[in-house]
């Protein structure tokens, strides 16, 4: 123990010490100058008390306190200022402190937090978990997303691995949401198209039709299964009552309504409206016969020739159909003599 005592002429003063009990010291002062106090520094050693010192861990002392033998020290937390990229906090005292059995030195260890990893693991720990992630967490997401990125890999290796794998799934999470979101979107905006087409369609009705058609066919197949068939039949009807009509324009070349027998006709077929690429079926039967004789499968040719075997009173049976395979049927006459 060391201190500074003051005292007058010829004066006791008592310094008491609980290092392991009460230890009393009487000094004596003596001064030949009667008028003066004297200033004495006194260094007193108490048996079974032991030194303890306290340092920075740059090694400058913080403290120095006196301990009994066999008394665990203590000393309250020392602190380190923040610089600009880390911020420090407590970690310890080194050597681990244990019992005292003579004078000892105790150093403070510190552990240093990166201020910009930190607050990137903020940004993880404010999101919402995966479950419960909404649209409105979007900017939040991609800012932490930003900040990780803007991360050093030296830097990225500080964040616990569960920190970056709640963040992944997270994203993920919002991924799905925001498709949802965007799929939803595009369905409800194709489904008003539709449902802005008129019950009774008219011609004036056609480019209302045309656009619903092609904001249907923009959207991706997941989209498009959004759509209630209720809405789809609407659209598929609309458009069909403006297809023309499918008409069946066959005829017998040059008007030919009768031939001597052994001689050809030529049937040219013809159709107007209708969807799609058109085929024809050509037959011809003698009146007096129950057969029907085939001169062509359905084709896209529009050319056939025919060429009777008897005499009679002929029926020429074009049928026309198309795309969709709807047909239409048209019957000529044919006279062949001899």
């Amino acid at each position: 123990m060391t201190g500074a005592v003051t005292g007058a002429n010829d004066q006791y003063i008592t310094i008491n010490s609980t290092f392991d009990g009460t230890v009393t010291v009487n000094l004596l002062y003596y001064n030949d100058k009667a008028d003066t106090d004297v200033t004495y520094a006194v260094e007193i050693s108490v048996a079974g008390a032991y030194k303890i010192t306290w340092k920075n861990e740059d090694g400058t002392t913080i403290d120095t306190t006196a301990v009994a033998d066999g008394t665990v020290p203590t000393h309250t937390a020392p602190t380190k200022a923040d610089d600009d990229n880390y911020t420090y906090t407590f970690a310890g005292w080194t050597p681990e402190i244990t019992a005292v059995t003579g004078d000892t030195e105790y150093t403070a260890t510190f552990k240093r937090t990166d201020k910009q990893v930190a607050a990137v693991v903020a940004m993880f720990n404010a999101l919402p978990d995966p479950e419960n992630v909404t649209v409105d967490d979007k900017d939040a997401i991609e800012a932490a997303g930003y900040a990780l990125a803007a991360l050093t890999n030296a830097q990225k290796a500080l964040i616990a691995p569960a920190d970056i794998a709640r963040y992944r799934a997270i994203a993920e999470a919002f991924a799905a949401v925001d498709q949802a979101a965007a799929d939803q979107a595009a369905v409800k905006g194709v489904t008003y198209l539709i449902n802005k087409i008129p019950a009774e369609v008219t011609e004036n009705d056609k480019e209302a039709v045309e656009n619903a058609r092609k904001a249907y066919e923009m959207l991706t197949d997941a989209q498009k299964a959004l759509i209630d068939d209720e809405t789809l039949a609407k659209l598929i009807a609309a458009e069909k009552a403006l297809i023309p009509k499918l008409v069946n324009e066959s005829y017998i070349e040059n008007d030919v309504t009768e031939i001597i027998i052994g001689s050809s006709i030529t049937v040219n077929c013809a159709s107007t409206g209708g969807i799609g690429t058109k085929e024809y079926e050509v037959w011809y039967k003698n009146s007096t016969q129950t057969k029907w004789t085939k001169a062509q499968s359905f084709s896209a040719n529009t050319s056939v020739n025919i060429t009777p075997k008897h005499t009679g009173k002929y029926t020429v049976s074009v049928k026309v159909k198309d795309g969709e395979g709807k047909t239409i049927k048209k019957r000529m006459s044919l006279t062949v003599t001899e």
